[in-house]
């Protein structure tokens, strides 16, 4: 499959329908002219807004998710019930037939748990060691997209929250993708935080300069980490966007890599 894009869709961009409707609509057309794409999102903003509601505690080490068992019940409430199944919706309402599944389905991401790290034990989070690559194969051979939340499961049958980041790289690697797409709500990498200039391009030797010079920070930091997971695993190029405004605009974006920053 050369012409197959792995689409992973941060929280903040799935709850806003502005930005998906003309999103969806340029990966309805592409699919009609013969790409094939798998859709990985997250969840963290609701899941946050969940347990606010629900009044469980939510704690985080350096932006990552520590997870109790009350956590566990919460995302997979919110990954791949609330989310999950209106995504779906969402898709099926712009004509594109979208089957909505968790890594748990049929091992789709077997894990182990995530072992203690200087002490720090994040609870049922989940470390990828297997996808089921046949599963998405036999999907997307039949026309189908696969919507996939970021839940995984190990040998026992134990279900793990897993970072959805991750989860994409992996599936990425597995079909050997054309390209990988972490949509988020920034429009890229930033040059220099004055001025506001956003990267074309993108050399995984540049990207760790402007770590070190603090231009690349907080969340961004785990999708470059990603990034270089993703080129490490044979991916060609990764690219970094933001929301836009038009199905024109996606298409460029996702066949042309127009928009966003690049990192090969």
């Amino acid at each position: 499959m050369n012409n197959l894009y792995i689409i992973k869709c941060g929280g903040h961009f799935v709850g806003e329908k502005p930005w998906i409707t003309p999103f969806l609509s340029a990966v309805k057309k592409l699919v009609e002219e013969g790409s094939f794409i798998v859709i990985v999102h997250g969840g963290g903003p609701q899941a946050d807004d969940l347990a606010r509601k629900l009044k469980v505690p939510v704690k985080k080490i350096k932006g990552r998710r520590v997870t109790d068992l009350d956590t566990l019940q919460i995302v997979k409430m919110t990954y791949a019930g609330l989310i999950n199944t209106d995504l779906v919706a969402l898709c099926v309402g712009s004509g594109i037939a979208a089957i909505g599944i968790s890594g748990v389905n049929s091992k789709l991401a077997e894990v182990v748990k995530r072992p203690k790290k200087l002490g720090i034990d994040f609870g049922y989070v989940g470390d990828i060691k297997n996808i089921n690559k046949k599963l998405l194969q036999l999907l997307l051979e039949n026309g189908y997209v696969p919507i996939i939340s970021s839940l995984g499961v190990d040998k026992s049958g134990q279900v793990f929250n897993i970072n959805a980041d991750g989860l994409a790289v992996h599936i990425a690697s597995s079909l050997q993708a054309k390209k990988l797409i972490f949509i988020s709500d920034v429009e890229g990498v930033k040059e220099d935080k004055t001025q506001g200039k956003f990267l074309r391009n993108l050399t995984l030797s540049k990207a760790k300069e402007l770590i070190s010079k603090g231009i690349i920070s907080g969340g961004m930091i785990p999708k470059i980490e990603n990034s270089y997971l993703a080129l490490e695993k044979g991916i060609k190029k990764v690219q970094i966007l933001g929301p836009l405004k038009t199905q024109t605009q996606w298409k460029k974006a996702i066949l042309n890599h127009m928009f966003g920053t690049v990192i090969a």
